[in-house]
């Protein structure tokens, strides 16, 4: 999270390679699982994961997509 408030931080190497680790081992096709598994998923581990994504100007990939389908599928919107 720290990483994506830095400018330009998407292009150093140690952030690509965490992006990486987290495409590959916390990204599901639901969102951000913080074990890896779909019943894994959290809400604020889910949206903190997205918020850093959009950050590092990669609201448009597949994971993060995937992550903001999951919060309006999920979400209870009558809470207010």
């Amino acid at each position: 999270m720290w990483l994506s408030e830095m400018p330009f931080a998407e292009r150093l190497p140690y952030t690509q390679k965490l992006i990486g680790y987290i495409d590959q081992n916390v990204a599901t096709e639901e969102g951000f699982s913080c074990l890896g598994g779909l019943k894994e998923i959290v809400p604020c581990y889910n949206a903190m994961l997205l918020e850093a994504y959009g950050r590092l100007s990669l609201t448009e990939s597949r994971q993060a997509q995937a992550a903001l389908r999951w919060i309006k599928q999920y979400r209870l919107w009558g809470r207010g």
